[in-house]
């Protein structure tokens, strides 16, 4: 069935923005700490953790500033919806986001802006999930994704999810 498409904006609903001057780089004790195995990086990961935590309020306020169903921001057919929603939940428990209001066109290097591997590991769950071959995305095109939005990677796994070796 197909839902017709709203996109966010019509819905008037801005994809997520970092803060006034981006993300913070890493400092030079932080980057210097990188190079000291184990007590170095344990280190260095709570500097960058405090480095970014205003980043990651001012994500989260806009988050929780959004209406409580974003679906319509996903519509199309039953199945992108549903891959839309699988793509927030998922997202949603990898990085402790206070909701799943994600709309497709959030920029994924936006949502996962303090990435240590999760959205590798997100597309790899959803493939699981819909019961993808692991290689049905390679790590390639993986990367390649993560520098579009949400909306494309659920385009593409609905892409995947109809070459004919994977047809339910």
């Amino acid at each position: 069935m197909d839902h017709g498409r709203a996109n966010a904006a019509q819905l008037d609903i801005k994809p997520l923005e970092y803060p006034r001057g981006g993300v913070p780089p890493p400092g030079f004790v932080e980057t210097l700490l990188m190079f000291l195995p184990i007590l170095g990086w344990i280190v260095a990961a709570e500097i960058a953790r405090e480095r970014l935590r205003p980043t990651r309020k001012h994500l989260a306020e806009q988050l929780i500033a959004r209406p409580d169903d974003v679906d319509m921001a996903w519509m199309g057919t039953d199945r992108r919806v549903h891959v839309g929603r699988l793509i927030r939940r998922l997202i949603h428990a990898a990085l402790d986001w206070p909701n799943d209001r994600f709309i497709p066109e959030d920029a994924i290097d936006t949502v996962f802006f303090d990435d240590d591997g999760e959205f590798h590991d997100v597309v790899q769950d959803a493939m699981e999930e819909l019961g993808l071959p692991a290689d049905s995305l390679p790590d390639s095109e993986i990367e390649r994704l993560s520098k579009l939005t949400l909306g494309a990677l659920v385009d593409r796994l609905l892409e995947a999810m109809s070459q004919p070796e994977v047809q339910r």
